[in-house]
């Protein structure tokens, strides 16, 4: 009279409209755009950490040329006093230099702090603990001056918008494929009777066959929706590839400027310190 009966159904989907493919895919593309966005995180941060380190190296040489132009103020200031004695020169002469020598004075005091709060901060950036006897170094680099057109390159950027636009074209798909006929394999066993002792296991198997025929019109407008999706990502690359490149060439330009000031610099220095005739 009181008996328990067990049965298990199982069911397979062979074909869901290609949501199966479709979103293996998706994931596929998902996976390589965390991957892109990792390395741009990366480059950026490595961006930041080394515009960090050209501020502390750049304030500390700035630092070393306030310090030399004390130092000639210095040999200036005894030569105008035994001119002043002399009368050669005026009070008015020497009170120049003491205001010039005020004013360095007050340069390397807002340099000393600026540096101080610089490398505070570049130390936090790259996990390091602060000193005040801490120094960076400048790395010494050839400077090429090379003006041929850079070569052109692909940038993460780049590849994350081909896969916006492949994945809003995959979703697509997949609000296509959910009013698409399903078809699945069903499998359902039975195993015995425990009131009559009967053991005997059956099964059958067969197969499901789902045709959506009321979602078509709700499926339509889905579609347009991810048409505009699709026309509003492929807008989207057009206009940061063209931001990208007008950045790459304004980038190169401006490393061309900096590389024809150097020159330039680099030969005024050369001149300044050859010797006179």
């Amino acid at each position: 009279r009181h008996g328990l009966s067990g049965s298990v159904s199982v069911m397979q989907p062979v074909f869901v409209g290609g949501r199966i493919v479709n979103g293996n895919r998706l994931a596929t593309i998902g996976e390589e755009a965390s991957q892109l966005q990792a390395e741009v995180k990366e480059r950026d941060i490595l961006e930041q950490v080394e515009a960090s380190y050209y501020l502390v190296v750049g304030l500390q040489e700035k630092v070393y040329t306030i310090e030399a132009a004390l130092s000639l103020i210095d040999s200036l200031d005894r030569i105008v006093s035994s001119a002043l004695a002399n009368g050669l020169v005026t009070k008015s002469d020497a009170l120049q230099l003491q205001l010039k020598r005020n004013e360095m004075l007050s340069n390397h005091h807002k340099l000393t702090s600026g540096i101080r709060l610089a490398r505070r901060h570049l130390c936090s950036q790259i996990g390091i603990p602060y000193s005040d006897s801490l120094r960076f170094i400048m790395r010494e680099e050839p400077h090429s001056l090379s003006l041929t057109p850079h070569s052109s390159f692909s940038r993460p950027e780049t590849r994350l918008l081909q896969l916006n636009v492949q994945a809003q074209q995959l979703m697509k798909k997949m609000t296509l494929g959910e009013s698409l006929p399903q078809l699945a394999i069903m499998g359902i066993a039975y195993y015995g009777n425990i009131v009559r002792n009967d053991f005997s296991g059956n099964a059958i198997a067969g197969f499901s066959l789902s045709i959506p025929l009321t979602d078509w019109w709700q499926t339509s407008h889905k579609l347009q929706e991810h048409d505009i999706r699709i026309e509003q990502a492929h807008l989207m690359e057009d206009n940061y590839n063209d931001l990208m490149s007008l950045e790459e060439e304004k980038a190169y330009s401006d490393m061309v400027d900096a590389l024809l000031l150097i020159s330039s610099d680099s030969s005024a220095i050369i001149w300044l310190a050859a010797p006179f005739p």
